[in-house]
């Protein structure tokens, strides 16, 4: 009935760690759950720049990265600097959306493949990451549905749903395979082969430092 933790943990095991720590945030303290969240934003797109070509570009869009990202201001400026950066046209009306609002709409995660053109019509993902039970519900948050009436899109988005969660039964098959709507879920196994065994990224974290108090914590 008892659980060791080996003596000395490589950055792997810590890695694995803090996946376990960000699919159990209940029982974290708020102060780091926030970095850990803002942390698997950040592994989240390096998943994604692993699934696109090396020239694909991806970035945060959601409003736990910094402000110093590619993305900033309200909601109104953020869709518009998608809209150019996808080459496409934005139909939300500013007067329906606050000044104040400065979210995410629901996208974490953007990610699309340059064509070198003005032309649209790009390869495009949106995505969006979930440290709790209730991300099935978030996968549509998004989604085509969700985002077509913010912007025009020339050909469908790929939505992805990023999640720490090992979601799968004792054959490696997905546990409840119903509850994926229409998405791609990278859970914590696509996680680990996306990463293809390099978690050097993982020891540049502020999280990283944490972890090590977490473990020893009583």
């Amino acid at each position: 009935n008892t659980l060791y933790c080996k003596s000395e943990l490589t950055t792997e095991h810590k890695f694995y760690i803090f996946l376990l720590l960000a699919s159990n945030l209940r029982h974290v303290q708020k102060s780091i759950a926030f970095r850990i969240t803002r942390t698997f934003e950040h592994i989240s797109q390096l998943a994604l720049k692993r699934c696109l070509p090396d020239f694909a570009e991806v970035h945060i869009f959601g409003t736990s990265g910094t402000s110093v990202g590619k993305y900033h201001g309200n909601l109104w400026n953020k869709i518009n600097l998608l809209a150019t950066d996808l080459k496409e046209q934005v139909r939300v009306n500013p007067d329906k959306l606050s000044v104040h609002n400065s979210g995410d709409g629901g996208l974490d995660l953007v990610g699309w493949v340059p064509m070198y053109d003005d032309a649209s019509g790009l390869l495009t993902v949106l995505g969006q990451c979930a440290c709790t039970e209730d991300w099935v519900s978030k996968q549509h948050s998004s989604s085509y549905a969700a985002w077509n009436g913010k912007l025009s899109f020339t050909s469908l988005p790929c939505n992805m749903i990023f999640i720490p969660f090992c979601f799968r039964d004792a054959n490696g098959n997905w546990a409840r395979p119903q509850d994926i709507h229409h998405s791609i879920v990278i859970d914590r196994i696509r996680f680990m082969y996306l990463l293809q065994n390099d978690y050097s990224f993982f020891a540049q974290e502020s999280i990283y430092q944490e972890i090590d108090n977490i473990i020893t914590f009583v």
